[in-house]
């Protein structure tokens, strides 16, 4: 019977977890010896400690360039500040900043890395060293992710002033500067060869069977902001687990949702289990069995086996239906 009542609790139960990631034998032995402790869920955006400039960054979520280089200018160059993440796509650094949910207190900026135009998000304005060490250390997991490390403005705006990318000009008082144009929110341009693919998944997959969950995060988190549905389910799993990373029920339905959007049966059935359990997500009893019937049709046999117990039990809206119920379990076992 696919009852509430007879299933544990989806991120707190080994078992489910395992099967919804597709593992068996010897890694689900490794993972039985090295399941971490359950973190506690999400982690509230950390209070300004002392010596943190009243102001915040960028109150801004349209990621409007320009107010992003001016409030940079702005800041008195002896000031620090907290560098979080950086990469060669403007778009990933927007991601990053929508992702993390940081909007109002971050601004991402362009500069030169080896010869070539890197993009950086920084995180708040500290007026000493010691303000932004603390600051550093209230920081949640998630914005740990990418090992951030202390900057000061001066540098910043050192950088600011170098770039030469060949892209839009915006104005900031007193200075011109080179900056890229903004973009909307979509899937990066940058685009990896599909043969590069498969060998960064499987990367990710090598890690995560050998417990190393934060490596296989980094894998597979650049794929998965270029759109990736594979990598997009492996960090959404990832999140839910809260295997190298903080759990995260909203993070993980996110990336559950963009996979599951691409057709992915195993993204489609774990979205579909929390809409049905409300985590992460409204508690939506035909939004979830909506999702777990495609994922059925799509030839996952778990989603199959539950729509077969559903019918036999007449439960989640579902009629009692033997028939049906003996198709599924037949697709189910078929397909396994």
């Amino acid at each position: 019977m696919p009852g509430r009542d007879a299933r544990p609790q989806r991120r707190y139960a080994l078992s489910v977890a395992v099967a919804r990631a597709g593992i068996s034998g010897t890694a689900l032995l490794l993972i039985c010896t090295m399941l971490p402790a359950v973190a506690a869920e999400g982690q509230p955006t950390p209070a300004p400690p002392v010596g943190v400039v009243a102001e915040p960054a960028v109150r801004d979520t349209g990621f409007d360039v320009e107010r992003h280089v001016a409030w940079l200018h702005a800041q008195p160059p002896g000031n620090y500040t907290i560098q979080l993440f950086a990469d060669v796509s403007a778009e990933s650094a927007r991601h990053y900043i929508l992702d993390q949910g940081i909007a109002n207190r971050a601004a991402y900026f362009p500069h030169r890395h080896q010869n070539k135009p890197w993009y950086a998000v920084v995180y708040g304005s500290y007026s000493t060293y010691s303000a932004a060490k603390a600051g550093m250390q209230e920081l949640g997991a998630r914005l740990r992710t990418w090992s951030p490390w202390i900057r000061r403005f001066d540098s910043v705006q050192r950088a600011l002033g170098s770039v030469a990318d060949e892209t839009t000009v915006a104005s900031v008082p007193g200075q011109t500067l080179v900056m890229p144009e903004p973009k909307a929110l979509t899937r990066p341009t940058k685009k990896t060869n599909p043969a590069e693919v498969q060998r960064i998944l499987a990367r990710g997959q090598g890690a995560f069977i050998a417990a190393k969950y934060r490596r296989a995060l980094q894998v597979w988190l650049p794929l998965a902001r270029e759109g990736v549905a594979e990598a997009q389910y492996g960090v959404g799993f990832l999140y839910d687990s809260g295997w190298g990373v903080e759990a995260s029920h909203a993070d993980a339905a996110t990336w559950y949702r963009r996979a599951a959007a691409q057709e992915h049966p195993k993204a489609q059935f774990n979205l579909g289990m929390m809409h049905l359990d409300g985590y992460g997500v409204s508690s939506d009893q035909n939004t979830g069995m909506e999702w777990i019937r495609k994922s059925a049709d799509a030839g996952h046999p778990r989603a199959q086996q539950f729509l077969a117990d559903a019918y036999r039990e007449g439960s989640y809206g579902l009629p009692q239906d033997q028939s049906q119920a003996r198709y599924w379990s037949k697709r189910a076992v078929t397909e396994y």
